[in-house]
């Protein structure tokens, strides 16, 4: 079951309708609003399986829709440092 959580290098908060992220080893800030903001909201180190239905549910999707988005995000995130996944 892949695990995915914040990483310990970065702070972030959420103010309005943004989630600011800062990546403490390069300190560039990343801004995520709308949908990114809520995949980000639910990580909460949580497996894939149970963020996908979480967001399922928020959104009224598609299982597979939501799971190509978000392994598509949780990637992204990946490269930037801003996650570690692990199986």
């Amino acid at each position: 079951m892949t695990k995915v959580e914040y990483a310990a290098t970065i702070s972030w908060q959420v103010l309005d309708d943004e989630v600011y992220i800062i990546n403490e080893k390069n300190k560039r800030v990343y801004v995520l609003d709308n949908s990114a903001k809520d995949f980000w909201l639910a990580i909460e180190k949580r497996s894939l399986d149970k963020i996908c239905q979480a967001l399922c549910a928020q959104y009224c999707a598609d299982a597979d829709c939501i799971r190509a988005d978000l392994h598509d995000f949780i990637a992204d995130l990946d490269k930037l440092e801003l996650v570690e996944v692990s199986d």
